[in-house]
């Protein structure tokens, strides 16, 4: 099942890009990832360096 999560207007997302060197939209998702459960699902390895954030590889599941 998909949970869904409200977008929060306080997330300092510009941190996270200016540190870790994000794009706009990345910097979104590992700022929500870290505020929900610190998991991401995605193929994107440039989230592997984001601190708080475990990626899992959607291929993983089989």
């Amino acid at each position: 099942m998909l949970n869904l999560i409200k977008v929060n207007p306080k997330i300092h997302f510009n941190s996270i890009r200016m540190k870790y060197g994000l794009g706009y939209y990345d910097s979104h998702y590992a700022a929500q990832a870290q505020l929900h459960d610190g998991q991401i699902i995605s193929t994107d390895r440039t989230y592997d360096r984001v601190v708080g954030i475990r990626r899992i590889n959607p291929y993983a599941f089989k």
